[in-house]
């Protein structure tokens, strides 16, 4: 069973790891078979803000090549995220490494590279469509703790990594999230959080012959006898104080007073998160 939460040391809004960055601008449409390297630019533009929530805009038209250095303040195994929404349809290389290549209309390929604190070394982004900018995320991989460290470089959970080190999705399992965690999708990591429906999905997947739909409807940080308190649970008594049964109202009052209602219940998130799992059903 995998128990761990975190899927990796959390993405952050890449920015000022980024050192003297240039877009360069070259004639037509992006054509894989072009050297851009080896290509005159129509135009260029030193980025005086590149990465964060404002980046420096590129110039309009053409494709769009990103290069410059890259200086992490600390020694780690990162993985880079650039772009955004159609800005994520790109190739991006760093110290002569391919991290990042999603094709237009197809899913990301990503690999890790390991990377000394304080060490300027190269980087390029080659971008597929017009809609390129600035925009990118980072990420430590290596965190002790963290289901990418126990999976990709300790060896465990091996079934949850293609031979490419990428997530596999499991077509025979179905995952249905609501209320919190939501997703509709085949049961794979997504995200940055993971919860024990990848590991018990992928056993009970194992295990039975058929499709399985892993159904998980959720409330965090909640209290049991009182958000979630169940059905026909009782009022009980406590130092002085009655503490309310299913379906009444406050959480508490003085023994002997009469109970003023709150717009809440005692067991309402338990009815929300039931109904929510019958409106799938």
């Amino acid at each position: 069973m995998v128990g761990a939460g975190k899927v990796d040391g959390g993405s952050s809004r890449w920015g000022n790891q980024f050192i003297d960055p240039v877009v360069s601008v070259y004639e037509g449409e992006y054509n894989s078979e072009k050297d851009y390297d080896s290509m005159k630019p129509v135009k260029t533009l030193k980025l005086d803000a590149f990465g964060g929530v404002k980046p420096t805009p590129y110039p309009e038209g053409g494709v769009h090549v990103t290069r410059g250095y890259i200086q992490v303040k600390e020694s780690g195994i990162y993985e880079f995220r650039p772009g955004y929404a159609g800005s994520t349809y790109n190739v991006m290389e760093v110290a002569g490494k391919e991290v990042h290549r999603q094709e237009i209309g197809k899913t990301p390929i990503r690999n890790e590279i390991r990377l000394e604190g304080d060490k300027k070394v190269p980087f390029k982004i080659t971008y597929f469509t017009k809609q390129a900018n600035g925009l990118g995320w980072i990420v430590r991989l290596d965190v002790p703790g963290a289901l990418s460290t126990m999976v990709k470089f300790e060896g465990m959970y091996p079934y949850l990594i293609d031979s490419n080190k990428q997530w596999v999705s499991r077509e025979d399992v179905w995952y249905r999230g609501v209320v919190t965690a939501v997703g509709n999708r085949p049961l794979g990591v997504s995200g940055g959080r993971i919860g024990p429906e990848i590991g018990f999905g992928h056993a009970v997947g194992n295990f039975i012959d058929e499709p399985v739909l892993i159904l998980k409807t959720s409330q965090g940080n909640r209290s049991l006898s009182w958000d979630f308190l169940a059905p026909g649970s009782k009022q009980f008594e406590y130092k002085g104080k009655i503490y309310a049964g299913y379906k009444e109202t406050p959480l508490s009052w003085g023994k002997g007073t009469t109970p003023k209602p709150i717009n809440w219940y005692a067991g309402k998130q338990y009815d929300d998160c039931i109904g929510a799992a019958h409106e799938v059903l």
